[in-house]
């Protein structure tokens, strides 16, 4: 996913429109800095500048190891390994955000709604 400029971002108020996008309260993002590039030579007036992985990695543990050794279906494993600690694509891309690396708009457009 695309990352803010480090030259040009700068911090953005939160919006009712990011708040839905990334599925929190208002007041509970606004407790959060994001941040958006306002476009500079560096960037190329783009407000991105590189890129950075998001990633979901399911972590094997006994109990999902015994999951996929019966068979489960899909369901029952995913819910198992979240049960287990697994996050999301799409939460991973949230934090992304929440720590002022990328948008909202860029999360959505990688990670999907």
């Amino acid at each position: 996913m695309r990352v803010n400029c480090t030259r040009c971002k700068q911090p953005i108020e939160a919006t009712l429109e990011m708040a839905k996008g990334i599925g929190m309260p208002l007041d509970e993002l606004q407790r959060h800095v994001l941040m958006k590039g306002a476009g500079c030579l560096h960037c190329r007036q783009t407000g991105y500048s590189g890129r950075d992985g998001i990633f979901q990695i399911m972590p094997i543990t006994e109990k999902v190891r015994g999951l996929i050794g019966r068979q489960s279906s899909s369901i029952d494993l995913f819910d198992g390994a979240r049960a287990e600690g697994m996050r999301t694509l799409r939460e991973a891309a949230v934090e992304k955000v929440l720590q002022g690396e990328t948008t909202v708009s860029e999360m959505m457009r990688v990670a999907g709604i």
